[in-house]
């Protein structure tokens, strides 16, 4: 079952090994993680990923200083990463499937969606391949777990990060439904370590999928990072929040909340991140250790973000910043350049793609992926984010460019326009003022032209996706 690499990366394995030597050797620094006898890349790597839930990209990775130097040594950053839905269920549906929400039809909060189709998971394409699957940590919201996920040959999962998500929770470990005492993102490591360390063969590749709790709602930190200082947050004009109000649609005003809630929660989903980070410097620990941190794919992400007071707002499923843009990082030694940032528009719909490009397991026949894989050359000029009412908040589709971010607001009966957004990203990066409000004749072309092609999008299907 091996395969060679793409011959794209096949290249450029052999440059950035030799420039990763030069440098070492020039340096007289080989790193914590340099093996001159050990240059090749496995040709069917191991695949971790890291997926937090309800992690904000901007404000939360420089309080993960383990998650970065990882990273960073041997990564790849893409700043410009979103997620698609910023809703955790259909989000993690897109990340199994690399499909779009109106194609993998999970568009709730819950897993209740007969029409998901489990066969265009990676987890079942890789297991097909003669991979090991492991689950471990949150799976879908509302999964009953009377029920074994489907497609994994080990999993501990639970379905809810509320009540029960950290501490004192009920889940589903191999087929056994327990309650869990453990902190939950200290349970989900130590089932990791357990699972990397009995793998640790060179001719039984595996999937790991860790999925933690934090730093959605509760935001119950560990004890021990109970007070742990997490810095200032940034200050926001309460003036401008009065003012980008005004501009926007009626119903935001409904969910504003103040500065003092948002604060808090800030410090609170912070001091949860300090476990996971804690949980990725062990989890590399022991790849290093069982000498499988050279073969090993890995990938840093969250389902979604989520609002810190901007616009006056909390929580997520807004088509703004706080709410949709997350962190997005890969890592996998001789193949991603250590240091690096890729600025193309990237998100959720991408991780499957390219997991399928590096292990070289074709992706499902029946069911398109919309996605691309992040280890190919592409441009993208625009992304596809969409939302299906739930928590009182409306059904959304939106448009996101590197310039502008155009919002359509739909009824849910009629599915009419009844509330549009236009900002311009690149003078208004904060998104205050919403130009449709009192358009003028440039805004107007803008939105027309947005709104022929969101027409287009909110149907597409596989390349003709965005």
């Amino acid at each position: 079952m091996r395969r060679r690499l793409p011959l794209v990366l096949t290249g450029l394995i052999g440059l950035v090994a030799l420039f990763l030597l030069v440098q070492d050797l020039a340096t007289g620094d080989a790193g914590p993680d340099h093996d001159p006898t050990n240059e090749a890349v496995q040709e069917r790597p191991n695949v971790v990923v890291i997926v937090t839930d309800d992690q904000r990209a901007r404000g939360t990775l420089r309080f993960m200083p383990h998650t970065q130097r990882l990273f960073g040594r041997r990564g790849l950053s893409f700043p410009n990463s979103f997620a698609t839905t910023p809703m955790c269920c259909p989000s993690r549906a897109t990340i199994f499937t690399g499909r779009y929400a109106h194609n993998h039809r999970v568009l709730k909060g819950m897993a209740t969606d007969p029409d998901f189709d489990q066969r265009a998971t990676i987890q079942y394409q890789l297991q097909n391949a003669s991979y090991k699957t492991a689950m471990f940590g949150k799976y879908l919201n509302g999964w009953n777990l009377s029920e074994d996920p489907p497609h994994f040959d080990s999993w501990a999962v639970f379905s809810q990060s509320g009540d029960g998500g950290y501490y004192d929770g009920m889940w589903n470990v191999d087929g056994e439904k327990r309650r869990v005492g453990e902190y939950s993102t200290t349970f989900i490591r130590n089932r990791g370590v357990d699972f990397i360390r009995s793998h640790a063969s060179p001719d039984q590749p595996w999937l790991l999928f860790l999925s933690t709790a934090a730093p959605h709602i509760p935001f119950t930190p560990e004890p021990r990072y109970r007070g742990a200082d997490v810095g200032r947050p940034e200050s926001f004009d309460p003036r401008s929040i009065d003012r980008t109000a005004r501009t926007k649609p009626p119903f935001i005003r409904k969910f504003r909340d103040s500065q003092r809630h948002a604060e808090s929660a800030r410090k609170r989903q912070l001091r949860t991140l300090l476990s996971v980070d804690d949980m990725v410097e062990t989890l590399y620990a022991v790849l290093r250790e069982t000498d499988q941190d050279r073969d090993t794919l890995m990938i840093f992400m969250s389902d979604n973000g989520y609002m810190w007071g901007e616009h006056g707002l909390t929580r997520k499923m807004f088509p703004y910043d706080g709410s949709v843009r997350v962190p997005l990082m890969i890592r996998w030694p001789g193949v991603t350049e250590g240091g690096s940032t890729d600025d193309r528009l990237a998100a959720t719909i991408d991780v499957a793609p390219t997991i399928y490009d590096a292990t070289g397991v074709p992706p499902p026949e029946h069911a398109d992926v919309d996605g691309r894989s992040l280890l190919r050359p592409w441009t993208r000029d625009r992304l596809l984010l969409e939302y299906w009412r739930t928590h009182g908040r409306p059904s959304w589709s939106a448009l996101r460019t590197r310039g502008r971010l155009y919002v359509e607001y739909r009824r849910e009966k009629s599915n009419k326009i009844w509330a549009r957004e236009l900002y311009d990203l690149r003078s208004d990066p904060r998104e205050l003022k919403n130009l449709l409000h009192d358009p003028g004749p440039a805004a107007k072309r803008h939105a027309a032209r947005l709104k022929k092609r969101l027409a287009r999008d909110r149907t597409c299907s596989g390349v003709s996706c965005p």
